[in-house]
């Protein structure tokens, strides 16, 4: 082997062992203040129909087909999607605690499964609300994490989520 050749693989052996290092598990978090009561935000989260006027993947791709399952609302409630662009999901509420907490795992077919979570907190006169992920990270999403910062990219999108969530529960109080 000639020198770059054997540097090649020193520089493939670090890059397995520094993956291999990470962490295993990760978790994605943002947070808002919404000036209304927390029913009224409880409302938007736990009715997957109502996801369409926030969620920034529902907005982002208008190709999406979706079908929803069990009740319109709480445990047992679920959306499924299918696309081109975003290729097939299932959304399914797992708990709700209404106006405190709900939580929603997110299936996707090539990915493990993700835990979402909406807590709700009265603030003043209004709500503070967190938005969080958190999953497992096999070998290959260690290494996709050591040149992607998954916090920054999804956190990007929880925050403009939050924005529209803000917006569209604070405009449906003022009608």
């Amino acid at each position: 082997m000639t020198f770059f050749g054997l540097l090649l693989v020193a520089l493939l052996g670090a890059i397995v062992v520094i993956a291999s290092l990470r962490p295993s598990a990760f978790r994605i978090a943002r947070e808002i203040v919404i000036a209304a009561p927390p029913e009224a935000v409880f409302a938007q989260l736990d009715d997957f129909r109502r996801w369409n006027a926030w969620s920034p993947w529902m907005k982002r791709d208008p190709g999406l087909a979706i079908t929803y399952e069990g009740p319109e609302s709480g445990v047992g409630a679920s959306a499924a999607w299918s696309s081109v662009t975003s290729g097939i999901g299932r959304l399914a509420i797992t708990e709700c605690v209404r106006d405190e907490r709900l939580r929603v795992t997110l299936d996707q077919p090539t990915k493990r499964a993700k835990k979402m979570a909406f807590d709700l907190e009265p603030l003043g006169g209004g709500t503070h609300v967190v938005w969080s992920m958190n999953g497992e990270c096999d070998f290959f999403a260690k290494l996709f994490g050591l040149f992607v910062n998954l916090d920054k990219r999804i956190g990007g999108d929880f925050e403009g989520g939050l924005a529209d969530l803000r917006a569209s529960v604070e405009r449906k109080r003022q009608e």
